[in-house]
């Protein structure tokens, strides 16, 4: 072959060698690409590979979902929440959450939906003092990882207390409702409570009895519930008590403070607006581990308490501001 034709064939090669440069670096591109491409994001949230799982709720919404760690104490008054969505359709729940619902209207006028969910989806209800079909709590019974229930200020009543039978409940707060301790007798099944608020209910007489078989109370808040002495006679059996609130209860004398003085894990005591004397002050003394007293009453000037005071110097003693509104005022509405 002549130069001169070696020459003509230079540039065909040279395209041909250009075309194969241009394959191969378009097949590298796309192998340097693909590892991107198996890290989508569709595909890092898949639900297996997180090991989370779904809620299904109604199309309208019926509260706002809140977010707990598993880890969490539910049975305190307060807890570290998460606001983290509307309770409207499919919702995702990740590993290691808990889910709390608090109902709007929609979802406190029908409960119904509570009845679908499956039985650990929710840790913790609560009506956020708005208006619920009460009738419609039979649906609690599904929830059998229910541990918070807070249903303060509606049509709650002792009725409704069957629904919360056998529910491993640890707070319960029913306080400012229809409750007059009639139906109070559940209250022995729920062996997991912690926490109780019964707080502005007009109890009937002796109905804290059904409350001496609660073997893990640590708090419990009978403000304004018409209790007594013969009351405290058995809240001193619930010996694991730390938190006591027995503000407006005039009913309670000095008397009911002996029996209080046999609960050793007292730490926080209320007993503003009782009947008690100066004469207590040596029952008081006898509760060691008392960090907080909060005592008024008529009897007990400000002298007095300074004296409490100085007989009981680890414990902070506070005496609550008298209002001058009728007592009535304040009592239950029922």
């Amino acid at each position: 072959m002549s130069i001169g034709n070696n020459r003509q064939l230079l540039p065909i090669a040279g395209l041909v060698a250009l075309s194969f440069w241009g394959i191969a670096t378009a097949n590298g591109a796309d192998q340097a690409k693909a590892p991107v491409q198996a890290k989508t994001p569709g595909q890092s949230k898949a639900p297996q590979q997180k090991g989370g799982t779904f809620l299904q709720f109604p199309k309208e919404c019926v509260g706002r979902i809140y977010s707990i760690n598993d880890d969490a104490e539910f049975d305190s008054r307060k807890i570290p929440l998460r606001n983290l969505t509307p309770a409207q359709g499919r919702v995702e729940k990740p590993k290691g959450q808990a889910f709390s619902l608090r109902l709007n209207y929609e979802g406190g006028t029908n409960l119904s939906f509570l009845g679908n969910l499956k039985p650990y989806d929710l840790i913790g209800l609560d009506s956020d003092d708005i208006a619920i079909d009460c009738s419609q709590l039979k649906y609690l019974q599904n929830l059998k990882g229910l541990k918070r229930l807070e249903l303060r200020n509606s049509d709650f009543s002792d009725k409704e207390l069957a629904y919360l039978k056998n529910l491993p409940l640890e707070y319960l707060d029913i306080s400012k409702t229809l409750v007059d301790g009639s139906g109070l007798a559940v209250m022995k099944t729920l062996t997991h409570l912690v926490n109780l608020n019964l707080a502005n209910n007009s109890l009937i007489p002796s109905a804290t009895a059904n409350l001496t078989g609660l073997p893990k109370l640590k708090e419990l808040y009978l403000s304004s519930t018409n209790v007594g002495d013969s009351d405290m006679a058995n809240v001193s059996k619930l010996k694991l008590l730390t938190h006591l609130k027995l503000a407006d209860n005039k009913k309670i004398t000095d008397a009911g403070v002996a029996s209080l003085a046999t609960l050793p894990n007292l730490t926080m005591l209320e007993l503003s607006g009782t009947s008690i004397t100066i004469a207590c002050a040596g029952d008081l003394k006898k509760m060691h581990n008392l960090k907080r007293l909060y005592i008024s009453s008529p009897r007990l000037t400000a002298t007095l308490v300074a004296q409490i005071q100085k007989a009981m110097p680890d414990c902070k003693v506070q005496q609550a501001v008298q209002s001058k509104l009728p007592a009535e005022l304040f009592s239950p509405l029922h």
